[in-house]
């Protein structure tokens, strides 16, 4: 069993009552996402992607900084959360700038956490994005997902997918020989 401190799960249901108070459509991925659909890892941080009505950041930095939240702009669609307050706490938001990661959003599905309703993104979108960075630890989160959800998963979302972000050669080389999916 996984534990987190106090103040990454407070820090994790502000976040979430800040979004729904400012009717932000939005979804969890990252870590948090990869237990809940593949296997439960300790993670640093929570990773959010968030549509904003007018996809402007300023908006979004200044109701963050009206409501005492700290946080870094990385970049023009990144923002670090290192806590609220006197609360210690680390996320990151992306701002959804493609429309694959609005796409994503629209897709994500409700489930508790922390016994709150919190939008979390599919896993055949968790894989896509995992498999864009490509990281040691997303390629490992990734096939604890195909373990787990291999015969429900939408393989021909997974396909189309793979092919428009180039991606199905390297899905192939690391997954391939356990899970095929027919190129």
């Amino acid at each position: 069993m996984i534990q987190f401190e106090s103040s990454f799960i407070e820090g994790f249901l502000l976040l979430n009552k800040f979004f729904a108070a400012h009717k932000m459509r939005y979804c969890l991925f990252g870590g948090i996402a990869a237990g809940y659909w593949g296997e439960p890892r300790y993670t640093r941080d929570m990773d959010f992607v968030v549509v904003t009505r007018t996809g402007n950041i300023k908006k979004l930095l200044n109701e963050l900084k009206k409501e005492k939240f700290k946080f870094e702009k990385k970049g023009d669609w990144q923002i670090k959360i290192q806590g609220k307050g006197n609360l210690v706490f680390l996320a990151d938001i992306i701002l959804a700038e493609t429309e694959y990661q609005d796409w994503v959003v629209q897709r994500a599905k409700p489930v508790k956490i922390f016994d709150v309703s919190v939008p979390i993104c599919s896993p055949e979108d968790l894989i896509i994005l995992k498999l864009i960075a490509n990281r040691r630890q997303d390629l490992l989160d990734i096939e604890k997902i195909l373990a787990r959800h291999w015969d429900t998963l939408n393989k021909q979302y997974l396909k189309e997918w793979f092919a428009f972000w180039e991606i199905e050669k390297l899905f192939k080389q690391e997954f391939g020989a356990n899970f095929p999916l027919i190129m």
